[in-house]
């Protein structure tokens, strides 16, 4: 997926750590949110003792931009030159400018959310290799985060921080909003995605809501099974059957995170695929009654008095064409 245009971030960050004399330079700078195909982020480990101190820290990859060159060539040759990544760009995440009182430059950093394509050699300057021990690190979002979080016990590694941990967050919610749905009947699923389908079940089904039942039911095998991948993970689901003549049933709709707006893209987008795949009459499905509003914003109504279900309360729901 590419789109140029701006995630729109835009920060203006104070260094709160050395006092402000003066500012006699701006420096324009590229960096970029780096991740692959598996949902793992790629940055820089730093090990620095200079006049910002001794420091141990990440950062993302990225650096001056040359004279002559536009902010796409920099991003793809700083990439290129300190991971060895060749990287398709996704898009651009916004600015954050921030300040250096220690050397009195201000940095204007330009980031973007880049994708891997390919790994070579580093080409890395001899500061980048003598200095700074520049090294390169693949880490899970989780993991970035607590990385940020340990760096935050020195100075120049609290700077870097506070500019980067809101691109990382703002990343990862255009990755979340970006995903696309996958849909796949039972033969046609991994031996992973089987297992992680059940495996997220089991975690909300019974674990979270405290219900013991028979979630293998017989059924999978004849389902399509509808869902988004993050990181190796299943964080929204949902499946559906043909019920009867016309009638598609859905069922075990579930999210992982609640509050971040997937479960109501997973019904949304799930929604037109079941009518493209079935081209049913009708869309039926038994509700938990705390949803029946999420339901009823794609057009379902309620069909049936109250009813528990393994001890919850349901109501039949249907959605008509």
């Amino acid at each position: 997926m590419r789109n140029k245009n701006s995630y729109g971030l835009e920060l203006y960050l104070e260094d709160s750590e050395w006092p402000l004399t003066y500012i006699d330079h701006d420096r324009v700078i590229v960096r970029a949110i780096v991740y692959d195909d598996e949902g793992y982020f790629y940055f820089n480990q730093m090990d620095r003792e200079d006049e910002f101190g001794k420091a141990v820290y990440i950062e993302t990859a990225g650096g001056g931009v040359e004279f002559g060159e536009d902010l796409e060539t920099a991003i793809h040759r700083e990439l290129k030159e300190e991971l060895g990544a060749d990287v398709e760009i996704v898009c651009t995440l916004g600015v954050v400018q921030d300040a250096y009182h220690l050397i009195h430059r201000r940095n204007i950093n330009h980031y973007f959310l880049c994708k891997v394509s390919a790994f070579g050699e580093t080409q890395r300057t001899q500061d980048e290799i003598e200095r700074y021990h520049m090294s390169a690190l693949k880490l899970t979002y989780e993991d970035a985060i607590w990385q940020y979080e340990n760096s935050k016990r020195t100075k120049i590694g609290r700077l870097v921080a506070q500019r980067e941990l809101p691109v990382l967050y703002h990343a990862k919610k255009w990755m979340r909003e970006a995903m696309e749905l996958k849909y796949k009947f039972f033969d046609a699923l991994t031996t992973k995605e089987l297992y992680e389908i059940l495996r997220v079940r089991a975690e909300v089904f019974v674990v979270e809501q405290t219900c013991v039942y028979q979630d293998l039911d017989g059924i999978d095998d004849r389902s399509l099974h509808l869902y988004y991948e993050e990181d190796g993970k299943i964080p929204a689901y949902m499946r559906a059957f043909i019920k009867e003549e016309g009638v598609v049933q859905v069922g075990r709709v579930l999210t992982v995170e609640h509050g971040k707006g997937l479960g109501g893209k997973l019904l949304h987008e799930g929604l037109q695929v079941i009518r493209d795949i079935y081209q049913p009459k009708k869309i039926y499905i038994e509700a938990q009654c705390y949803a029946i509003g999420y339901y009823a914003r794609e057009g379902f109504e309620v069909c049936s008095e109250e009813f528990l279900e393994d001890g919850i309360p349901h109501v039949q729901m249907e959605l008509k064409f």
